[in-house]
């Protein structure tokens, strides 16, 4: 039997997603953590992590690569994944969701928010009101190649969420 993690980046199907139909637990790269209920934070840059500071409630978790390359957050839990995430390569924010997802024994992620996969660009409209970064086509196609690689590897069933919204 499977066990299922919601996966949520910031692309535009996060807009259209009924998330009272989606369970728990709940996993939001970058800015998708200030949008989603219920989500534990991944980031693996500085920056993120400020905004953390100072927006995100504290009782929500925030997963980090490391913390040789990022600060302590004051009042949050964090918890460094570098030991787990050592092993793969190169490891963007997304990929990071799915390996601690993995890690933690989930082998069912649904993903959503990630529509580059299939060529639907940009952020979702409530994610433009709180993105740090600007929207790069061809970093997210390169991105997805890497998490597409990632994914054959760590032997789970995904579900596309943003296909069925």
């Amino acid at each position: 039997m499977g066990r299922d993690i919601w996966i949520t980046g910031k692309g535009p199907s996060l807009d259209r997603y009924d998330w009272t139909q989606a369970g728990y637990p709940r996993l939001a790269v970058n800015e998708a953590a200030l949008l989603v209920e219920g989500c534990a934070a991944v980031c693996k840059d500085t920056r993120m992590v400020r905004i953390y500071e100072r927006i995100l409630p504290t009782q929500i978790p925030v997963y980090t690569k490391n913390f040789s390359t990022l600060r302590r957050l004051r009042n949050h839990r964090q918890f460094p994944m570098g030991p787990v995430l050592c092993r793969y390569p190169y490891v963007n924010s997304i990929s990071m969701c799915c390996i601690i997802g993995r890690h933690f024994g989930y082998n069912r992620l649904h993903i959503i928010g990630c529509d580059m996969i299939d060529g639907i660009p940009g952020y979702a409209e409530c994610a433009k009101q709180v993105a740090v970064s600007h929207f790069r086509q061809d970093n997210y196609q390169h991105m997805n190649m890497l998490m597409l690689n990632l994914l054959s590897n760590l032997d789970v069933e995904i579900i596309w969420e943003h296909r069925n919204v």
